[in-house]
């Protein structure tokens, strides 16, 4: 785990999830704790800066989402997770547009680090 996501752990935020091929995390943050979150987020990025990245284009969104459909779905069900509900491209597309996020499988399936591991949820093209 990369020591932004640890120092949210160490902040108590336990549902964080690290997505190590592109050094990003998720958090479940519980209603009405979002104020404390941002308290820790800033403790943390100010620990341990994360290089930002710019936004993905039209291209690149499609190829994650090329890439979750070939590679990081079929990996999750070897593992023994079933991706169900993943949207479709042009769903994925345009949520992306809309809200600038997005949601991976590992995600949407609640996988633990080691599956993320060995299931890669970005193509080589995208990571850093």
């Amino acid at each position: 785990m990369g020591p932004y996501a640890e120092c949210l752990k160490q902040q108590g935020w336990s549902q964080t999830k690290y997505f190590p091929d592109v050094d990003e995390v998720e958090v479940e943050v519980p209603a009405g704790q979002s104020a404390a979150f941002d308290i820790s987020r800033y403790t943390c990025y100010g620990q341990y800066p994360k290089k930002m990245r710019p936004p993905m284009n039209e291209r690149e969104i499609g190829e994650l989402w090329q890439w979750s459909m070939d590679e990081s779905i079929p990996c999750l069900a070897r593992e023994g997770y079933t991706v169900t509900g993943f949207p479709s491209k042009g769903a994925f597309v345009d949520g992306y547009f809309a809200e600038r996020t997005y949601k991976l499988p590992a995600s949407i399936v609640d996988a633990p680090s080691d599956v993320i591991d060995r299931c890669p949820q970005f193509p080589e093209s995208l990571r850093d």
